[in-house]
């Protein structure tokens, strides 16, 4: 009597000269692989998002672009491709929430460099030099990158350029970076003041006035006086003629006021903010 038994593993994990390849020709009589349907596969993680505001609805139309970058890392880890679309909607998130509205093309940005940053960290392994040329992939200009290349070998140089080759050869687009969300990747916090800046500073024609809602309401002790009654003038006058959307905004702007007021950061009385808002 014979008995079928079916092994899963990863052949690749094997390595030449060993007793499962001396043995694999007598003993396995056939070899399937496994390859993912990747169409499926993000649609089946996008819609673990319809729940959430906005971010299927606005994912789902950028599928093309994950489907792109994942095969563009050239691994089938399903669960990278998860862990990166996962970072991905919490970033849109952070951004809807706060009436953030990028534009297309840097979304876009964001989901390449998220997802292919993510993969790159997790195929590291903990690699201790891998890490380090991520880290100089973010923090340092390409031209520096490339300088070193030639000071100090073609190997280092290569790895910026096979990064952006890899992942942004395929889109008409500068590499876009980002130290708050690698830092997210590699520690779990996200900081989006940082990441504001960020994107700031590589999209200069971003909506000044998005800019200065975000950092009135999360980081007002960086902005100049000028700046600081600037956008509280603009922003008042923006309520008053109800140009924003979400209720929620209301209510947080109403006490971020009372609270400014309070602390006599503001000469606006809590009667006026009141009728201004409610």
């Amino acid at each position: 009597m014979s008995i079928k038994i079916a092994i899963i593993c990863d052949e690749d994990k094997f390595k030449p000269g060993n007793e499962y390849n001396e043995v694999k020709e007598k003993i396995i009589g056939r070899t399937i692989r496994y390859e993912p349907d990747i169409n499926n596969a993000v649609d089946n993680i996008l819609g673990e998002y319809r729940a959430y505001n906005g971010a299927y609805d606005f994912l789902k139309k950028k599928k093309q672009v994950i489907i792109d970058t994942f095969n563009a890392s050239q691994t089938d880890n399903i669960r990278m491709l998860k862990q990166g679309i996962y970072t991905i909607v919490k970033i849109y998130m952070f951004f809807k929430r706060s009436e953030i509205n990028l534009p297309g093309d840097v979304f876009v940005q964001i989901i390449i460099f998220t997802l292919a940053i993510t993969i790159e960290y997790m195929l590291s392994g903990g690699d201790k030099e891998v890490r380090e040329n991520l880290v100089d992939i973010i923090s340092q200009d390409e031209n520096t990158l490339l300088m070193r290349g030639m000071l100090f070998g073609k190997e280092e140089t290569n790895y910026i350029q096979k990064f952006i080759n890899k992942y942004y050869s395929q889109y008409d687009l500068p590499s876009f970076r980002s130290n708050a969300i690698y830092k997210y990747i590699s520690t779990g916090y996200l900081d989006f003041g940082v990441l504001i800046e960020e994107i700031n500073k590589a999209f200069p024609n971003i909506d000044n006035e998005k800019r200065l809602l975000y950092a009135l309401k999360n980081r007002f002790w960086e902005l100049s006086e000028e700046e600081f009654d600037d956008a509280t003038e603009m922003i008042l006058q923006k309520i008053e003629s109800g140009e924003y959307e979400s209720p929620d905004l209301y209510i947080n702007l109403y006490v971020w006021y009372l609270i400014r007021e309070r602390e006599e950061l503001l000469n606006i009385n809590k009667k006026k903010n009141k009728s201004c808002i409610l």
